[in-house]
């Protein structure tokens, strides 16, 4: 539980904009890193065969 309680703490010092924030980017990161390594995935597939 002290892990919890260290960052819920962590959590309180920023505010909730931030945060908010934060996960809209790495949601963002990841859905455009799924759409680019599809585009590369296909791309290396027509070079291959």
């Amino acid at each position: 539980m002290d892990g919890v309680n260290f960052l819920m703490e962590k959590l309180n010092n920023f505010p909730v904009i931030k945060v908010s924030l934060l996960f809209i980017l790495v949601a963002l990161v990841v859905l455009s890193g799924i759409k680019i390594g599809e585009i590369v995935g296909k791309f290396v597939y027509y070079i291959l065969h």
